[in-house]
């Protein structure tokens, strides 16, 4: 049922900007190479490559042979081409395979400096074409611009200029779609475009926001909770203003997804993160019950879902949501939440629940998780458990990777939070021993006698 989140256009093995976009960053951000969640998704398409990389073939060489033959492909389509149609498609096919590219492993440096100076070569293309983009087309252009990392209002001049031609188009496309009627049937672009406008990093104006949030409310009444899940956590990336009506109309579409939460029904558990991060972000009245089940119901999870479909990043995103929005465990529940999230880490589809059940209650295994999972992971996951008043029994290998950690990397706000919280819990480290000092006292040199 759920597929990895890649562009609007790819259904293949890619990043998910919604666990790294949903963490403790002030801007969301898309890494180079995170690990591949897949809470949220897209209706995607998928794209055939023109240089037929193999995502498991991580040469440098390869990503830039395959840019090569992307730039052919789009100078034939101008020369071939007389119709805007065909030369939007190799564009858009284009902008689609950048974004594939982006997310496959190599050099960074290298990888990076290929990747940007190619779609900067883009960007005067793209705002030749922008007027004949439909919305899910402009939703995989602003995919690919976030997932380079290109930021539209530095990119002088085009940048800001392609922004302003892009507001004005989606301005266009979305009139008339925020009153019901059968237009609105062509909506189900809206989780995508939501996607894009976020990962772009551009600050969007809030006449577009107030227009795609007023049409994406209308359509959500048609949609399955698996598209209404995705709008809702992307929507909420951007954090639009939203009237009191809006708010109460989200908080239905909401509860929907969360319908299926006391029979832990799959089509529910898959669909938590963006229902959960929609409610907390947007300050959604859930209610201090729905609040409580959906925190409680986590650790009831079958492990091939907690393990295997959502994984550690999801789990702590969606427990950090719930102590956000005010439900506070208990010690016993939350020492159930750190095991848990510890072996969903080391989980793999497949695996029995009960051998993992018993090797929850072995320390050393679970020390040796919690030393080698992912820095950004292991900083969700202190800092949801610091928001716990009553865990203050912090096992030895977390007390000492986080001081490690927070100790290399002192502005991380999650590190520091939990480390200011837990000070007066961690062990104190005593100071060195100081070596007894062996060398001879110094003696002033003593000047050569005279003869």
């Amino acid at each position: 049922m759920l597929n990895r989140l890649a562009s609007p256009r790819l259904s293949t093995a890619g990043p998910t900007p919604i666990v790294q976009a949903l963490s403790r960053r002030v801007a969301p951000r898309v890494p180079s190479n995170p690990p591949c969640h897949r809470a949220i998704t897209t209706n995607a398409r998928p794209v055939t490559f023109s240089g037929g990389i193999d995502p498991a073939d991580n040469a440098d060489s390869h990503i830039a042979e395959d840019l090569r033959k992307l730039s052919d492909k789009l100078k034939r389509s101008d020369i071939d081409s007389r119709e805007s149609s065909k030369r939007v498609r190799v564009l858009i096919d284009t902008w689609s395979t950048v974004s594939h590219l982006a997310g496959i492993d190599g050099s960074y440096a290298l990888k990076a400096t290929l990747l940007v100076e190619f779609g900067r070569s883009l960007l005067e293309r793209t705002l030749g074409l922008v007027h004949k983009l439909t919305a899910s087309e402009v939703a995989t252009v602003l995919y690919g611009i976030g997932k380079l990392r290109l930021r539209l209002a530095e990119e002088e001049p085009l940048g800001p200029h392609l922004a302003e031609k892009i507001e004005t188009r989606l301005l266009h496309l979305l009139k008339g779609y925020q009153f019901r009627g059968s237009r609105t049937r062509y909506l189900v672009f809206a989780p995508a475009l939501w996607l894009g406008l976020a990962t772009s990093r551009y600050p969007w104006g809030p006449k577009l926001l107030n227009q795609l949030t007023a049409a994406t409310l209308t359509a959500m009444d048609g949609w399955d909770v698996e598209r209404v899940s995705n709008a809702a956590g992307y929507m909420a990336l951007l954090r639009p203003m939203l009237s009191p009506e809006q708010k109460t109309e989200l908080t239905r579409h909401v509860m929907r997804v969360l319908e299926g939460l006391g029979e832990l029904q799959e089509e529910t558990l898959f669909n938590l993160t963006g229902a959960t991060f929609a409610a907390r972000a947007l300050s959604l009245p859930l209610g201090a019950e729905t609040v409580a089940a959906l925190a409680q119901a986590v650790p009831s999870m079958p492990m091939m879902i907690a393990g295997g479909i959502l994984g550690m990043s999801n789990l702590t995103l969606i427990l950090r949501d719930c102590v956000a929005m005010g439900y506070q465990p208990t010690a016993a529940e939350a020492e159930s939440w750190y095991r848990l999230l510890l072996i969903a880490a080391d989980y793999r589809l497949g695996d029995d629940d009960v051998e993992w059940a018993d090797e929850a209650d072995d320390p050393r295994y679970l020390s040796e998780i919690c030393a080698y999972v992912d820095v950004e992971d292991f900083a969700n996951m202190v800092m949801m458990l610091a928001r716990c008043k009553e865990y203050r029994q912090v096992p030895p290998v977390v007390a000492e990777r986080l001081v490690l950690e927070a100790s290399y990397a002192p502005e991380d706000r999650c590190l520091a939070y939990a480390l200011k919280r837990w000070r007066p819990f961690l062990p104190v480290a005593s100071p060195p021993k100081q070596e007894p000092d062996t060398q001879p006292p110094h003696q002033p040199p003593v000047p050569p006698s005279k003869a």
